[in-house]
């Protein structure tokens, strides 16, 4: 299962998600975990790898960062106390020694903020909104000229609107409805 908690940290607001392993595993039920783990990762906007720093890389280790590559991610080594063998974030769970992290993690959201405040896409996500936008808004046009009634254009341009507020992470399929009907009379 997914363990789920919200912390504030310097001002600003985590939904944490503590996730099952990914890995490979014939197990049944460790494969719903698994993904579980996988659509949560999918969703995230930051992912933070734990990952063993008293030991080598294992391969699932590896695979877990080449899975992870392209998603905005912090890379986190456990078990500071134990003379980590890794370069980069270190941190020790027993110790409760998370300094580091924390850091990083305010400093990558102090950096996102700016860059969320620019006008500029920031990530593949928000691009790939961005084309379901304008694909959905394509589809929209070329249905008015088309002649497709009105109310059968709108399932296009609800398409576009939930699209343009997952970037800002403001969907929500109401306030577009609310919107189209404050402007419109459809179905008359």
């Amino acid at each position: 299962d997914l363990v789920e908690g919200t912390v504030r940290l310097n001002g600003i607001t985590l939904n944490l998600i503590d996730t099952a392993g990914i890995r490979k595993s014939d197990d049944a039920i460790e494969q719903i975990g698994i993904t579980k783990s996988l659509q949560a990762l999918e969703k995230a906007q930051l992912v933070i790898v734990v990952l063993d720093g008293s030991e080598e890389l294992t391969e699932e280790d590896q695979e877990l960062l080449e899975k992870t590559k392209n998603h905005n991610r912090i890379v986190v080594y456990n078990k500071k106390d134990k003379d980590s063998m890794h370069a980069g974030i270190s941190i020790s769970a027993i110790q409760k020694d998370i300094i580091e992290l924390t850091n990083a993690i305010v400093e990558k959201y102090q950096s996102e903020y700016i860059a969320a405040n620019s006008d500029t896409l920031n990530n593949e996500r928000q691009i790939g909104y961005a084309l379901q936008a304008e694909q959905a808004m394509n589809d929209a046009v070329n249905a008015l000229h088309a002649g497709v009634e009105l109310d059968l254009v709108t399932i296009d341009l609800e398409k576009a609107w939930t699209a343009l507020r997952q970037i800002t992470g403001k969907a929500g399929k109401e306030d577009l409805l609310d919107e189209i009907f404050s402007r419109f009379c459809l179905g008359k």
